[in-house]
C-alpha cells in the first residue's frame, strides 16, 4: 500500500489526521429533525426512542440510553465537510453506520445495509464523494467480532456463523446478552465478512471507503487480521487497517495492520500532564515506545486522548493550558493525531454515554485558542516533513519538569526541538541537542511566536511560561548570500 520503510518519505495514511465522528450527535441533514425522521418510521424497533438535539446524553442502568437517538446522520456529515476540511483534518473515521439496534451501532444487524436512522447507500456515495472532492479520506468502523442478538443471519438459521449454546443461547462477546460472538473460525463467515469477491470488507471499499478501523481486533487475533489485510490488498492496495487494541503498540507490528488506535499513549500524556509522572520517565518510556515500534508502524497507530469509549480531554484534565499541551503531543510524537469530534469546539463529557453529547452548532466556541492550535498543527505537519518522517529522539534539558524531545531526519535541517513546561510555574532551561550537524551560533527559531534562541557548543538557553510548550526549529541554510557554516552540507546524512 506505498508502506514506508524507516526512513522513507511516508505514505498519505503516515501523514494523515484524523477526525472522529460518532454519526448520531455530529449534525443532522437536508433541514430535517429528529422528530420528522421519527415519523418516517427510520427508527423502525420498538425500543428505540428520539431526544431533543440540545438533550445531554446519561446512562440508563437498564441500558436504555443506547436506544435514544438525537437524528444525526450522514448528510449531516456531508454538510458539515467544509467544517472538518478547515481544520485540517484529512480524513474522517465514523463509527458504525450499518443497520443496528442502539446508537452507537455495535450491534451490526445487517453489515450491508445503512442503517435508515443515518440514510441510504446514495447518502454514503455521496459523503465519499464529497470526502474525496477534497482531498479526504472515509475509514469505517468494522464490527466482525460480534453482531446483534437480532441479526439477519440468526434469523435465516446460520447457526454455523455463531457458537450455539443449545436451548437457544449462544456465546456472547463479554457475556453481553445482546451481543452474540460470530464464530471466525467458519469458513463461511470468513467468506462473507473478508475473502468473497462481495464480502463486507469489500463492498464498502468498492462503494467508497478508504479503509476500515477494525472493533476489538485484539479478540480476532494477529493471524487473522494478517489473512484478512492480505485479503484486503489483492484488491485495495493503498487502503488502511487500524485495529482497536488498548495494548503497548509494538507487539501488534507484525500483524498485517497498519496501525492501532494507540491509548497507551493516552495514558503516559495524560499521567505525565497531571503530575504522576515525571518529564524524564515520561520522556523515556515514549522514547522506548518509539525504538520498540518503529517509525513505519508507530506513524500509522492513532495518538489517542479523547474517543467515544474515553472520557474528553476537558474533563480528564483540569486546565485548559494542559489540554493544549495533550494535542500539542498528539501531533507532535510519531502517530497521527486523533480529534474526537467536538474537541476543537471545548466540548466536554464523561464516561460513555456522557462523552457523547450532540454538537451545539449555534454556540460560539467555547474555546477558540483550542481550534487555532488544531488549525495551525494540521499545517505545520504538511509542511514540516520532521513531524511525519522524522524519528523520536530525547533532548537534556537542565530542568527537570520540562519535556524535551526531537523529530528529526537523516536531514540536518528537518528536525523539531520539542520543549513542554507542564507546571503553573516559569522555567528556564538549557537544551542539548546532542546534534553533531547543528552549527555553533545557529538561530533556534519558536514556529509559534517567532522568539529565536542561538546555539552555542551544543545547547541553548530556552524561557517557558507556565504551561507554555516549545516548537523549535533550527533555522539550516545551505545556500546564502552571507556566510553560512552549512554551505558544503547538503546532502550530507549521518544516519
Amino acid at each position: 500500500m506505498g508502506h514506508d520503510d524507516e526512513k522513507g518519505a511516508p505514505s498519505f495514511w503516515g501523514s494523515a489526521s484524523i477526525y472522529q465522528i460518532f454519526p448520531d450527535r455530529f449534525a443532522i441533514g437536508k433541514g430535517v429533525t429528529a422528530e420528522d425522521k421519527y415519523r418516517e418510521g427510520r427508527y423502525p424497533y420498538p425500543e428505540q426512542s428520539i431526544a431533543r438535539w440540545t438533550d445531554a446524553p446519561y446512562r440508563n442502568p437498564k441500558g436504555g440510553h443506547q436506544h435514544r437517538f438525537w437524528g444525526g446522520d450522514l448528510p449531516g456529515i456531508t454538510e458539515k465537510l467544509d467544517e472538518i476540511h478547515a481544520l485540517g483534518c484529512d480524513t474522517l473515521y465514523l463509527t458504525p453506520i450499518f443497520q443496528a439496534i442502539t446508537n452507537h451501532k455495535y450491534d451490526t444487524v445487517d453489515y450491508f445495509k445503512i442503517d435508515p436512522a443515518f440514510g441510504t447507500i446514495d447518502d454514503f456515495r455521496e459523503l465519499c464523494a464529497e470526502v474525496h472532492k477534497r482531498g479526504m479520506r472515509l475509514i469505517l468502523d468494522g464490527v466482525f467480532n460480534h453482531a446483534s442478538r437480532q441479526c439477519l443471519w440468526l434469523s435465516e438459521g446460520r447457526d454455523e456463523f455463531f457458537y450455539p449454546l443449545g436451548n437457544g443461547e449462544y456465546r456472547c462477546w463479554e457475556n453481553i446478552p445482546h451481543l452474540v460472538e460470530i464464530n471466525l473460525e467458519n469458513p463461511a463467515a470468513q467468506e462473507v465478512l473478508f475473502y468473497g469477491k462481495n464480502s463486507v470488507l469489500k463492498y464498502w471499499l468498492r462503494e467508497g471507503a478508504d479503509g476500515w478501523r477494525i472493533d476489538c481486533a485484539h479478540d480476532l487475533g494477529p493471524r487473522l487480521l494478517e489473512s484478512i489485510s492480505h485479503a484486503m490488498r489483492a484488491e485495495f492496495p493503498e487502503a488502511l487497517l487500524v485495529g482497536e487494541v488498548w495494548n503497548y503498540p509494538a507487539g501488534w507490528k507484525n500483524t498485517g495492520m497498519d496501525g492501532i488506535m494507540n491509548y497507551t499513549f493516552q495514558s503516559v500524556i495524560y499521567d505525565f500532564l497531571r503530575g504522576i509522572l515525571s518529564a524524564g520517565r515520561t520522556g523515556a518510556f515514549l522514547a522506548d515506545m518509539a525504538k520498540d515500534t518503529g517509525l513505519a508502524f508507530l506513524s500509522r497507530c492513532w495518538n489517542m486522548c479523547s474517543s467515544h469509549d474515553v472520557e474528553r480531554l476537558g474533563t480528564v484534565l483540569p486546565k485548559e493550558e494542559l489540554v493544549r499541551l495533550a494535542i500539542v503531543l498528539q501531533f507532535a510524537y510519531p502517530g497521527t493525531p486523533f480529534i474526537y469530534y467536538g474537541e476543537e469546539r471545548g466540548m466536554m463529557g464523561g464516561p460513555d454515554p456522557e462523552n457523547r453529547g450532540a454538537v451545539n452548532w449555534e454556540e460560539p466556541d467555547r474555546y477558540p485558542e483550542r481550534r487555532a492550535l488544531i488549525t495551525r498543527l494540521n499545517r505545520l505537519r504538511k509542511e514540516k516533513r520532521a513531524l511525519t518522517a522524522g524519528l523520536f529522539e530525547l533532548v537534556t534539558v537542565s530542568d527537570e519538569r520540562v519535556l524535551g524531545f526531537k523529530r528529526r531526519t537523516a536531514d540536518v535541517a528537518e528536525q523539531l526541538i520539542v520543549l513542554i513546561n507542564p507546571t503553573p510555574h516559569p522555567i528556564e532551561t538549557r537544551v542539548y541537542l546532542k546534534d553533531g550537524w547543528v552549527m555553533g551560533g545557529t538561530r533556534i527559531l519558536d514556529l509559534d511566536t517567532g522568539e529565536a534562541y542561538r546555539s552555542s557548543m551544543e545547547r541553548f538557553v530556552a524561557t517557558l511560561a507556565p504551561y507554555q510548550y516549545r516548537l523549535l526549529e533550527p533555522q539550516v541554510r545551505y545556500h546564502s548570500e552571507r556566510y553560512t557554516p552549512y554551505k558544503r552540507l547538503e546532502g550530507l546524512t549521518d544516519r
